[in-house]
Parts: structure tokens; sequence; C-alpha cells
């Protein structure tokens, strides 16, 4: 059976020796979760995404938007 990983995020494979010893990973996924405010133990929830800027939804195309969005992920 495959297991389904909701809203996965992920990490790539590492390989390390540490004191002589090798170490590799693989399939680093993880849930991008945030303890809950109740006070159950070890309760998660999921972390909210931002919203989209007005700036990418203005733009006309997704041609476009996409090209916007780039420049904010790049901080320009």
């Amino acid at each position: 059976m495959i297991a389904i990983v909701h809203r996965p995020i992920g990490m790539g494979e590492m390989n390390a020796v540490m004191n002589g010893v090798d170490f590799r990973t693989r399939h680093n996924d993880y849930r991008l979760a945030m303890p809950a405010s109740n006070n159950t133990y070890n309760a998660q929830v999921d972390i909210p995404f931002p919203e989209v800027p007005p700036q990418v939804l203005s733009k006309a195309t997704v041609e476009e938007q996409i090209a916007e969005m780039k420049l904010w992920f790049k901080g320009q």
C-alpha cells in the first residue's frame, strides 16, 4: 500500500561521513505543520499558506504571473 503524504515538504538526499561512519538518507519528506493551540499532546495543525500578492494576480496571463512570482521569490 502506498502512503499519501498531505502537503509534503522535502529535503534532498544527503550523504555524510561522521567519525568514519557513512550516512545516507532518502525520502526526507515531512509535513509542514505547527503545534496546535489546544493543550492536546503532540497535536499539530497545518501552517497556512500566504495569500498570493495582488501584483501577481493583476497580471493578464499565466506566463506573466509566473514571471512576477519568480521576482517575489527572489525578493526583487
